[in-house]
């Protein structure tokens, strides 16, 4: 073996037991109803830095949520999260099996991930001993179990601009053994919508958003929605980190009351890498490259 061998042999376990060493300081999560029984939709508890507790809500995000449903073993994220002030009552982890199973009240609190943490070391958190929450004020958590949502295996995607002509700039169209329709932008990731880009042939994403937020030349016009009996067939796209297919990706069917057609997917994408979004596990920030002629 070569010395550069074994140094890069080196450096990869140093890198490996760097993340697991990280990982460590959250060693479990688990959902308990009313009664602290195990649940997939209850109180969420987290053992963090040896401290066991609930999670206060002060700078929770619908990303946290997911990172926490994954760590308590529900890898496609979560539905709803809410607190013990607006959750009911079989849902509230009473403190009386908080003292009785000897955790403390909070292991967490002021927490808060960025769009591009995939584990929750890499987000930043005060500690138990440094919260100012109530009990009212405990995450509670709705996971998705394995069996919901829906694969999509036989697809396809168009990208389309304000007149209904396939472009690198538009409003995403997913056609499926489901159906052709729309896809909810709510939620969406940058490395979700990075898939799409991929899958209508472009290797990078520029920009995405909610078709609300886009001009009308970028987005399908109304007239060409109705042409095509376009709608939002799909929503709470959950895709497992580091996959490069949407097929290995959870779909849920879109009810009309939940998304509508202004809260459609849109991207750009570009073939130009000096252009894309910088997606990684450490970093994620838009490179702004002005108008696309």
């Amino acid at each position: 073996m070569s010395a550069i061998t074994a140094f890069l042999l080196f450096a990869l376990v140093c890198s490996a037991y760097a993340d697991y060493n990280r990982n460590q300081k959250f060693q479990w999560a688990e959902l308990y109803d009313s009664e602290g029984k195990a649940t997939s939709w209850g109180t969420v508890v987290v053992s963090a830095s040896g401290t066991v507790g609930m999670v206060c809500d002060d700078g929770m995000r619908d990303h946290t949520a997911d990172l926490l449903c994954q760590l308590a073993g529900f890898e496609n994220g979560a539905e709803s999260w809410g607190s013990h002030y607006n959750s009911a009552a079989d849902k509230r982890l009473p403190t009386s099996i908080i003292s009785q199973r000897g955790w403390s009240l909070y292991a967490l609190d002021d927490i808060s991930c960025p769009s591009y943490a995939w584990f929750l070391y890499q987000c930043s958190y005060n500690a138990v001993g440094s919260h100012d929450c109530s009990w009212g004020e405990a995450i509670v958590l709705k996971c998705r179990s394995e069996e919901e949502g829906m694969d999509i295996d036989d697809y396809s995607v168009q990208i389309q601009r304000g007149n209904g002509v396939m472009d690198f700039n538009g409003t995403v169209v997913l056609d499926s053994t489901l159906s052709k329709g729309l896809v909810c932008g709510k939620n969406v990731t940058a490395e979700t919508a990075q898939l799409f880009c991929n899958a209508a042939g472009y290797r990078y994403l520029v920009h995405y958003d909610v078709a609300a937020n886009y001009s009308s030349s970028n987005k399908l016009s109304c007239d060409r929605l109705k042409d095509q009996e376009l709608s939002v067939i799909v929503d709470d796209v959950k895709c497992p980190n580091n996959t490069t297919d949407l097929s290995d990706c959870r779909f849920r069917a879109s009810e009309d009351d939940e998304c509508d057609v202004d809260m459609a997917l849109v991207v750009s994408c570009t073939n130009d890498e000096s252009n894309q979004w910088k997606l990684t596990n450490v970093t994620l920030a838009y490179n702004e490259v002005g108008e696309h002629e």
